[in-house]
């Protein structure tokens, strides 16, 4: 009962802010509710069943931009080169590491393999011949529910039915498992926004300051403190 009581008090605080946000961000806003329990992919399954645009721009409370990304012309480079389904907003450097390196967890193929087709796939993307791109962009064999931009029919047809197959687990452990995108690049297409190397776009702001969790911008881990 408390839980229940503060969620919806939760709630209550979100749909005041609605106003300012939109005020702020020029956009317009609206809180959806799931009136059932349905765990990240479920969450997600539910918002996605409410856009009518053929391309969404998926974004997380905690993980704001840290650099300036001009999203129309993100969009525009996909349109203008269809290989760029799914473009990833990173939270670190853009270098092959994690899981951009292959290192998944439950795999059911050899992990050394993996690695390799992964870190051979890593790198610089090429546009196609005569085709203009705004921005550069890495090629990565992984897919991440982070921040990031996407045709809503591929979030629909290749994404969603593969991460409900398990929602009880993250919808990007769900992916690399199911899916084996060093070997579907083709059909998967995902990519970082911006060349190899390049600096974080977005940052983690762990509000819980728990150890090994995310990064904290400066003056708001400095706040944080203020507060504890």
């Amino acid at each position: 009962a408390r839980a229940a009581a503060r969620y919806a008090e939760y709630l209550r605080r979100v749909r005041r802010l609605l106003a300012a946000a939109a005020q702020c961000t020029g956009l317009t806003l609206r809180l959806l509710v799931r009136p059932t329990v349905g765990r990240l992919a479920g969450n997600l399954a539910f918002a996605l069943a409410h856009v009518s645009t053929p391309f969404l721009l998926k974004v997380e409370h905690d993980h704001p931009f840290t650099r300036s990304v001009d999203v129309l012309s993100v969009v525009r480079d996909m349109i203008a080169d269809e290989r760029l389904k799914c473009v990833r907003f990173n939270r670190r450097e853009n270098r092959c590491l994690r899981c951009d390196s292959g290192e998944f967890g439950r795999l059911r193929v050899s992990k050394a393999y993996t690695r390799q087709l992964a870190r051979k796939l890593w790198g610089a993307h090429a546009p196609r011949l005569g085709a203009f791109l705004r921005y550069n962009y890495t090629r990565t064999s992984c897919f991440s529910d982070m921040n990031h931009l996407a045709a809503t029919s591929f979030c629909r047809d290749e994404v969603m039915p593969v991460v409900l197959r398990a929602p009880w687990r993250p919808p990007e452990a769900v992916m690399q498992d199911e899916c084996w995108i060093a070997r579907n690049h083709a059909r998967y297409g995902t990519y970082i926004w911006d060349g190899p190397n390049a600096l974080a776009a977005i940052v983690h702001i762990d509000a819980a300051m728990r150890a090994g969790v995310g990064e904290l911008l400066p003056h708001v881990r400095v706040w944080l403190r203020g507060v504890h």
